[in-house]
C-alpha cells in the first residue's frame, strides 16, 4: 500500500522516495507509477492507474534533464501515447518536490491549454491528478478553489508555480520559466 494512509512515518518515507533528490528521475518516476491516475473514457473503468512503458521512463529521464538544464526538447508522439499526461506529471512532481520551479504549459490554442476543469485541455489534466492525490501529498494550506486560477496553479508552501500560455511568437519570454 503506497498511499500511506494517515502513519506519518510512512507518508515521510514516501515523500522522501518521490523527491529522491540523489536521483530526480527515479523519485519523479517512482511518484507517477505510485500516486498517478489517468482518465480513459473508452474503457470500463475510466480511472487507471499510471503504469509507464519504458520509452515513457525515457522520456520523463530526457524532461527532467533538460527542464534542469534549462536546454529545449522536442518529444515526437503519435496519439495515445499518453505524452500529455507525462508532460504534466512531470510539471506537478516539480510543483510538488522542488522548490523554486517555474514552469510554462503550452498549445496552439488556449482551450487547450485551460478550459476550465476540461481533461482535454493540459490544465484539466493536472487538475484531475491533484484531485486524486492523496490530501497529505498535497502543500500545507491548499486549496484548488484559491490556489488554481485561469491559466496559473500557485503551490502555497513552495510558491512554486504552473503557468499556461498560447504557443504564440512571446511564448516562454519574459519570466524566467
Amino acid at each position: 500500500n503506497t498511499t500511506g494512509g494517515s502513519d506519518r512515518a510512512a507518508q515521510i518515507l514516501l515523500w522522501s522516495l518521490c523527491q529522491n533528490k540523489e536521483d530526480p528521475v527515479d523519485g519523479c518516476i517512482f511518484f507517477i507509477e505510485n500516486f498517478c491516475w489517468t482518465y480513459d473514457p473508452r474503457s470500463k473503468n475510466k480511472n487507471l492507474p499510471v503504469v509507464l512503458f519504458d520509452y515513457q521512463k525515457e522520456a520523463i529521464r530526457e524532461l527532467i534533464l533538460h527542464i534542469d538544464e534549462g536546454r529545449n526538447l522536442l518529444l515526437e508522439k503519435s496519439r495515445d501515447m499518453g505524452a500529455s499526461w507525462l508532460i504534466v506529471y512531470v510539471f506537478l512532481w516539480y510543483w510538488l518536490f522542488r522548490d523554486g520551479s517555474n514552469l510554462l504549459l503550452g498549445s496552439y490554442k488556449e482551450k487547450l491549454v485551460d478550459d476550465g476543469a476540461n481533461q482535454d485541455a493540459l490544465f484539466g489534466k493536472l487538475e484531475y491528478a491533484i484531485r486524486n492525490l492523496p490530501v497529505w501529498l498535497l502543500p500545507t494550506g491548499f486549496k484548488l478553489g484559491k490556489h488554481r486560477t485561469k491559466l496559473k496553479i500557485i503551490n502555497p508552501e513552495n510558491n512554486n508555480v504552473i503557468s499556461g500560455d498560447t504557443m504564440n511568437p512571446q511564448f516562454g519570454r519574459g519570466a524566467r520559466k
